[in-house]
């Protein structure tokens, strides 16, 4: 048993790691699926001192050692000790103080922090050579934006191009593109982007999601069961979500295998459910294009029919949305201190409720433009999607997104800021024509990318109609904005 000492009958390297093993011999396969050196399941005999000094306390795991122990007289010359440089500590703390910044607790209650990924990378005690650049390229950069510190700054894109040559070294061997600290510098590089937005446009930072979930997609959906790889996989869902409703793309994160295998373990929190039903849309928006494009009408009373029970689903996904949120609030008032995951809350809604808009604008045009062909014989069908297509309704839901957004900028989560770009985007266009709600759409999208924050939201801002299914772009002609040149 993991956690119960002498009970174990994992491999040392599962038992270091505090992870299930799955005892398989001679090696097990959790450590060579992730590339980690299995140290077998050997155990040696430990020397504990019961002298009259008193019962001296054994280190930890000292009898998995992968050597037997050295004889207790060693000749010093012999004896190797790692002692980390000037320059090593320095990178500690740099790496350190942008993780104190840009991270915050996941709870009042909890000791972890978010985001997890990121805390289970700066975790890992020797780091492979891209992920620890990785690392210190945003920790250089960030740091630097942050104090306008151009020397910090270039120190950090210079680590930028390094850790850029050593991905593509490690990608080029198809044993080490598969583990799990490549997968993690591949992560940080991702949230370089959204941070620096290298391109000017939403290219560069496309490309390394893209480029990661192909690494994902090509590890199978088995092999992200573990706190870091798992980690990874659950932040980038949202990333690639965003990814393929812009480029109206379905995605294989959608497919039976890839909703199950990565939570076989563990239960499936909110937010992934959530971003179930973007990848759904994403689908449907796909399958929209080609009916689009070829004028096909076949295929138009599915996906309404689809759309409808995505709304179904979405209602009772914000029912258990806000009953978590009641008893959170019921602990916090209990206790005497801040209701629990105001802004967890607030994100979460807002993205929800940004789906929800985003379903209806898209059903709506799609009725628009094909109401000849499905009305008169799916009448209870359409009127049934009306109610949530209704345009009171749809400003309705765009000011809950707003009210939402505005109040998470109030905090100083800054790892959630990137997260609010999506509800805003979907947002905008719902408000377009109307001049004082653009405005407020403008300063939220300001208050986003300025003051060295996340240029990624400019970049998305100035993407304009290009990012909307074509039924939607032609309907939405009027006010539409168009990209910056």
């Amino acid at each position: 048993m993991v956690g119960i000492p002498g009970k174990s009958q994992g491999c040392n390297t599962c038992r270091r790691r505090k992870i299930r093993c799955d005892l398989q011999k001679p090696l097990c396969q959790r450590c060579t699926s992730s590339g980690r050196q299995c140290e077998g399941y050997e155990r040696y005999p430990v020397f504990i001192n019961r002298s009259q000094a008193g019962l001296e306390r054994r280190q930890r795991l000292e009898e998995v050692r992968s050597t037997p122990p050295r004889p207790a007289l060693q000749n010093q010359d012999t004896m190797g000790f790692s002692v980390p440089s000037m320059c090593q500590l320095n990178e500690d703390q740099f790496i350190s103080s942008f993780w104190e910044g840009y991270s915050t607790s996941s709870s009042p209650y909890s000791r972890t922090r978010k985001p997890a990924w990121l805390y289970h990378s700066i975790n890992i005690s020797t780091p492979t050579t891209p992920l620890r650049q990785a690392l210190l390229s945003l920790a250089y950069t960030r740091i630097g934006r942050l104090q306008n510190n151009p020397t910090l700054i270039l120190k950090g894109q210079k680590i930028y191009g390094q850790t850029l040559r050593l991905m593509q070294n490690a990608l080029y061997d198809q044993q080490l593109m598969c583990h799990d600290e490549i997968l993690a510098a591949a992560r940080c590089m991702v949230l370089y982007e959204a941070f620096e937005s290298t391109s000017e446009d939403m290219a560069a930072w496309q490309s390394h999601i893209i480029g990661i979930v192909r690494l994902i997609e090509i590890r199978g959906p088995g092999r992200h069961r573990d706190p870091l790889p798992k980690s990874i996989l659950e932040s980038i869902r949202y990333n690639a979500m965003i990814v393929c409703l812009t480029r109206k793309e379905s995605s294989f994160f959608g497919y039976p295998s890839w909703l199950t295998q990565p939570w076989a373990d563990t239960p499936k929190d909110l937010d992934q459910r959530v971003y179930d039903y973007g990848f759904a849309l994403s689908d449907l928006i796909q399958r929209g294009e080609a009916i689009y494009q070829c004028s096909s009408r076949t295929e138009i009373l599915p996906i309404l029919e689809q759309i409808r029970d995505s709304y179904i689903g979405m209602a009772a996904l914000k029912k258990d949305l806000l009953d978590m949120h009641i008893v959170h609030d019921l602990k916090g008032q209990a206790l005497n201190e801040p209701p629990f995951g105001e802004t967890t809350f607030a994100i979460t809604s807002a993205i929800l409720i940004a789906l929800d808009l985003a379903f209806s604008i898209y059903a709506a045009a799609l009725i628009e433009k094909y109401v000849a062909d499905v009305f008169s014989e799916h009448q209870d069908l359409i009127a049934e999607i009306s109610r949530y297509t209704d345009a009171s309704r749809r400003r309705d839901l765009s000011k809950q997104v707003l009210r939402h957004l505005q109040y998470c900028l109030q905090t100083r989560f800054e790892y959630a800021r990137p997260r609010l770009i999506f509800p805003l985007n979907v947002v905008r266009w719902e408000l377009r024509t109307i001049p004082e709600d653009r405005a407020q759409v403008q300063a939220l999208f300001e208050a986003i990318s300025s003051r060295n924050q996340f240029r990624i939201a400019r970049s998305v801002q100035n993407a304009g109609c290009s990012t909307l299914p074509s039924v939607v772009s032609r309907a939405a002609t009027t006010g539409c904005e168009l990209p910056a040149r």
